[in-house]
């Protein structure tokens, strides 16, 4: 999958059903165990009522999508810092994007940090407490 840098008239691109795929398959793979069952876990116990049906696979890439960007050359330590998840770039995946990600602040998976400047930056969002130790013991791999 090509990465294209989009001027400010141009909209992100809807992914196509293979091109999903992929992203589902990657990104299943680079969760750790302890956390993918833990959201298995929730979901079983409080299950979501979104508006379309619900893609378990959504709140992995998520989560993946958070550590990548923490595990950056910048977080030599290893620091819960606040990243950004671009809205277009998850509404080009999932349009209810917005449902996943605040289920997983009511679940208290993730929360979104307070430096956000509306039209200036993406919403952040760190682990929540209980998550960030177990990064910490897998070395956030």
């Amino acid at each position: 999958m090509s990465k294209k840098l989009l001027s400010k008239n141009q909209t992100a691109k809807k992914l196509t059903r293979s091109e999903k795929q992929r992203i589902t398959i990657a990104n299943l793979a680079l969760i750790p165990s302890v956390i993918k069952n833990y959201i298995d876990t929730l979901v079983k116990v409080c299950r979501p009522t979104f508006t379309y049906k619900l893609k378990v696979e959504f709140f992995y890439y998520i989560i993946t999508t958070i550590i990548k960007r923490q595990n950056t050359y910048e977080n030599k330590t290893l620091e819960n810092i606040p990243v950004a998840l671009n809205a277009k770039i998850l509404k080009g995946i999932k349009s209810d994007y917005n449902e996943y990600i605040d289920w997983l602040i009511k679940q208290e998976v993730i929360f979104k940090a307070e430096n956000y400047e509306p039209g200036r930056s993406s919403n952040k969002y760190c682990f929540a407490n209980f998550i960030l130790p177990i990064n910490i013991l897998l070395g956030k791999r």
